[in-house]
């Protein structure tokens, strides 16, 4: 069994399709996922291809890549999710049913800033080149949202009356003191 390669040490001219396909054996005997080799393939073919357009190689082997069967399976069912919701700690959820409703990544697309969510067209948007796509997204507010995001609103309001400053609609850091900033509270 071959150890992980990177091709790091390998000449281009010496890698044919035949030692790629050896490559992929050796991987997948590794347990490494198809989607793991695929990524590892896609940046072997973008090499050969920036290689070939500076002239550095001559010809680019056929790269096939894998079959990934890991479309998402087991969905939440409202009864589950709130068993699930009822065990967490008060402040995460807002943002665990922020995600539940909308289908949004948590770390990348949940935790917004409050000029995202627009309370009077009852949307919140998510901006170009902030998803994994890097394209715009924008959800309605449905009554469940709206009155998470409501509360939520009534919350930041509260705390930023006392000289705390909350920009983010779901705080995963806490809020930040005017204080701290050098500016005076009030």
């Amino acid at each position: 069994m071959l150890a992980r390669v990177t091709f790091t040490s390998w000449k281009a001219s010496a890698l044919s399709s035949d030692r790629i396909m050896t490559y992929i054996k050796s991987r997948q005997s590794a347990e490494a996922a198809n989607a793991t080799i695929n990524r590892e393939l896609a940046a072997l073919k973008r090499s050969f291809r920036l290689g070939l357009r500076a002239g550095l190689v001559g010809k680019v082997p056929y790269i096939g890549l894998l079959r990934e069967d890991n479309a998402r399976q087991g969905f939440f069912e409202p009864e589950q999710f709130e068993a699930v919701r009822r065990h967490l700690p008060e402040p995460l959820r807002p943002v665990v049913t922020f995600a539940y409703i909308t289908g949004w990544r948590i770390r990348s697309e949940v935790l917004l800033r409050w000029s995202q969510v627009d309370f009077q067209h009852g949307w919140v948007r998510l901006e170009p080149g902030t998803t994994k796509n890097k394209q715009g997204r924008m959800f309605p507010l449905t009554p469940e949202l709206r009155a998470i995001l409501e509360a939520q609103r009534q919350h930041t309001d509260t705390l930023q009356k006392s000289g705390t400053i909350i920009p983010d609609l779901l705080p995963d850091s806490g809020p930040v003191k005017v204080t701290e900033l050098g500016r005076p509270p009030g």
